[in-house]
């Protein structure tokens, strides 16, 4: 079933409100999102290869190959 315009509007708020945490926080952005679940529940989504400061475009890179 396709995402309802509340559901997208959801993750979008959630991607904001998150990235500007992280940017207050640390002063710096590592790429993540957000996916709708087959129950219709939001879900955190992030990468990791390992380094304490990774390199985003490799993170970019694990999100779209998962």
């Amino acid at each position: 079933m396709p995402a309802t315009a509340e559901q997208l509007n959801d993750a979008y708020t959630y991607c904001v409100d998150f990235a500007r945490t992280m940017l207050e926080d640390s002063g710096r952005f590592i790429p993540f999102g957000t996916k709708i679940d087959a129950a219709g529940k939001l879900v955190a989504v992030g990468g990791w290869n390992g380094e304490e400061h990774p390199k985003s475009v490799e993170i970019y890179t694990l999100l779209i190959e998962a």
